[in-house]
């Protein structure tokens, strides 16, 4: 095995491949299983779910990283993927939005409680000089995942008359494999350098306090995907037809991350990100406003 490739990097993989995957076969039918338990104004609900779920995994990272340095990165990454799991089978089982509503924070809170000691765990576990090579496979692991997810739900529909609770519930096997992996990774304690521990407790330089305030502004402005997948159901789209263009949404997001990046080094990351803002803003916009399905 290459000296890159260490027991923990595989194992992470495959647990985002896994966790990925049932994360989205399930993404594209949550407006339908919110709208299910919504006598009126699903929009309104799942805006206000996905954006309370976002807020929790957010604040949730903050504690996590900071805490997984104290008490081990193992058992973060542990809960963290534990709590997706028990989050996806109450969005699944839900018969209200209040279950689904609680089975989303639930969710992301897990994923807060992983990412930080996930990538810390990768770092611990593999040299230095590797680093790049690492997250960039664990990452490749990621998309593998995000593209099997909705071609597996599209199978799953073709398989089950597009019965959608039984669909969703496919996507119990691989967030269960994802949590069961878990335990088979190796604890690393890291010995932080004199050097990282003052680098720790130096403040923010201005500049990056600057650019950690623009991202977040973009954040907070951002629409969940789930009400651009719910405008495709306005617009008359099947449940088939939702699930393959969110399939296309995640294989063009695979094909584009590594030329965005080249093109990032090659020019200016700011150039290239202001490309990609007008490219969503036209995007989500020209999804508002148009009827027609080959548009959108």
């Amino acid at each position: 095995m290459k000296k890159w490739l260490s027991r923990n990097l595989v194992i992470l993989t495959l647990v985002s491949l896994a966790q990925d995957a049932a994360s989205e076969l399930l993404y594209p039918l949550l407006p339908l299983l919110v709208t299910a338990g919504v006598v009126s104004g699903a929009p309104i609900a799942l805006g206000l779910i996905e954006g309370c779920a976002e807020a929790a995994a957010g604040f949730t990272k903050i504690y996590a990283g900071r805490k997984s340095d104290e008490l081990g990165r193992k058992r973060f990454v542990l809960a963290g993927y534990s709590l997706a799991g028990i989050g996806k089978a109450l969005v699944i089982f839900g018969t209200a939005w209040g279950y689904i509503f609680a089975g989303r924070v639930t969710d992301r809170i897990g994923k807060g409680l992983r990412s930080a000691p996930r990538d810390a765990l990768i770092h611990d576990s593999v040299p230095r000089e590797h680093l790049g090579k690492a997250f960039g496979f664990h990452r490749t692991g990621d998309n593998i995942g995000a593209v099997l997810g909705p071609l597996i739900a599209l199978g799953a529909l073709a398989l089950l008359n597009d019965d959608v609770r039984s669909v969703a519930q496919w996507a119990l096997i691989p967030a269960a494999l994802s949590a069961i992996l878990t335990l088979s990774l190796r604890e690393i304690r890291a010995t932080k350098s004199k050097q990282e521990v003052r680098i720790e407790k130096t403040r923010l330089p201005k500049p990056m306090k600057k650019t950690i305030a623009i991202l977040a502004l973009i954040q907070l402005s951002n629409i969940p995907d789930a009400l651009l997948l719910l405008r495709l159901y306005d617009l008359d789209f099947t449940v088939s037809q939702v699930v393959a263009s969110y399939a296309l949404f995640s294989f063009v997001t695979v094909i584009f991350a590594f030329p965005g990046g080249y093109l990032a080094d090659k020019f200016s990351p700011k150039i290239v990100y202001a490309v990609g803002l007008v490219a969503f803003a036209v995007a989500y916009s020209t999804l508002g406003l148009t009827s027609n399905k080959l548009i959108a």
